[in-house]
């Protein structure tokens, strides 16, 4: 799975990312009255300290918790995807360009 390199659909990739923004933000206004807390895979993998974050927001004992999941993807994105140049042109200058940066890489 690690040498598995995708292409990416650049004709509906700018469309595509609006949607999935759409939807984010159309959850976060449904359950605005609901108690919920925002979650990012990336800080928990950054942050042990935010595993204790949410066990406190559920009321529970906080414990050490491991996990046997290994990272696959160690190389930069563009390395990981095989049409980078035209994703990197299609999402230049966009509200999306923030997405190129791939900060764990560098």
């Amino acid at each position: 799975m690690a040498e598995f390199k995708p292409i990416i659909d650049t004709k509906r990739l700018h469309i595509n990312l609006q949607r999935v923004e759409e939807i984010s933000r159309d959850v976060l206004r449904l359950f605005n009255g609901t108690r919920h807390m925002l979650l990012y895979y990336e800080d928990l993998v950054k942050d042990p300290e935010e595993v204790q974050k949410i066990q406190g927001f559920l009321g529970v004992d906080t414990r050490g918790l491991e996990s046997e999941q290994v990272k696959i993807h160690t190389r930069p994105l563009k390395e990981q995807i095989e049409n980078w140049e035209e994703v990197l042109r299609r999402l230049k200058g966009t509200e999306f360009e923030k997405f190129l940066t791939d900060k764990d890489y560098v």
